[in-house]
Parts: C-alpha cells; sequence; structure tokens
C-alpha cells in the first residue's frame, strides 16, 4: 500500500527559486506577489518597479526577498578619435567620432580646425542619447598651411556605472600639410 503526502516547501526551497526568479530581475506594476501552481515545483515571485524588498509566503513557509543593488558596470570603455584633416577640391575638412562599446546616458562633442597650430573654426555642438557612436566635422575654405584636428568630447554612462561621467580634453590628430 503506498502512502499519498502533499508536497511541502521548506522556507530555504522558497527563498531559493525566488532567488532564481529575481535572478532576471522581473518587474511589472503592482505588488510582490509569490505563486505556486497547484502540485508544481516552482514559486514566482515577481518585484514590481522601484521595489527592493518584499515579504512572500506559500503555505507555511515565508521570506523575504531583497533586491541585489545593480553593480557598477566596469567592461564599458568610449574612445575620442580626430581624424586627420583632408583637402577636398575648395574646402578642408576634419572629422572627429567616439566609439564606445556599449550604449550610453548621453554622448557630447565637437571638432575644430587649427592651421599652423592656432584655431581656425569650431564646428557645432554635436549631440545623442542612448547610442554607442556620434561624430562631429568642421570644415573650412582651402588655404595652403599645416593642418589638425581637434576634438572636445564628455560621456554620461549609464546607470549603475562608476564614475557616471567622463569626458576628453582636445585630442588631436597628426598634422596634414595641404
Amino acid at each position: 500500500m503506498s502512502v499519498s503526502r502533499p508536497k511541502t516547501r521548506t522556507l530555504l526551497s522558497l527563498a531559493a527559486t525566488a532567488a532564481l526568479g529575481l535572478g532576471g530581475m522581473i518587474g511589472t506594476a503592482g505588488t510582490a506577489t509569490a505563486a505556486a501552481t497547484a502540485g508544481g515545483t516552482s514559486t514566482t515571485v515577481t518585484l514590481p518597479a522601484g521595489v527592493t524588498t518584499a515579504q512572500v509566503s506559500s503555505g507555511a513557509a515565508h521570506a523575504t526577498i531583497t533586491r541585489t543593488p545593480q553593480t557598477a558596470q566596469t567592461n564599458l570603455t568610449c574612445t575620442l578619435t580626430s581624424s586627420t584633416p583632408i583637402h577636398t577640391s575648395s574646402i578642408v575638412y576634419g572629422s572627429a567620432s567616439i566609439s564606445c562599446t556599449a550604449p550610453v546616458a548621453q554622448l557630447t562633442m565637437t571638432a575644430s580646425l587649427y592651421k599652423n597650430g592656432a584655431l581656425l573654426i569650431t564646428g557645432d555642438l554635436m549631440e545623442t542619447w542612448s547610442a554607442k557612436m556620434l561624430s562631429a566635422n568642421a570644415y573650412t575654405a582651402y588655404a595652403p598651411g599645416k593642418y589638425q584636428t581637434g576634438s572636445q568630447g564628455t560621456v554620461t554612462y549609464p546607470s549603475g556605472y562608476n564614475p557616471p561621467t567622463g569626458g576628453w580634453g582636445t585630442t588631436y590628430s597628426p598634422t596634414a600639410t595641404l
């Protein structure tokens, strides 16, 4: 003769299952809930956006679920590059770009042209949001001389990145005699 026992949950099993459910950081509107499917072996816990701690229960088992704070990203890098100016028909053209390994919250930059070591012209301030690339240009009428592109930029990293912002002083290209 076989005896059937109802499946029971221990506090440890509830907390472990809930922790796995939080690994994906599921967030919805409403209150934090714990629900077990009849005869199932899993419990799904949903924490709404902005909620960091919730009390959950399943039968006689109770647990406190705490969302782990987001850790600072360390593998995101951005590079500012100033390209050597070129001469096309009647203008001298300088370009610069910022390239990041992943999208960032905001990028801003300018590109300038220098002639014989002196600032000649600065292009428009360029901005973008939620992107990983940005470029800027500066150009002027051609006259013989030694030209360089200079650029400056700032980056606002995604939430949780430390430091939250960064930037570059003027970065110069190699000199071009045009």
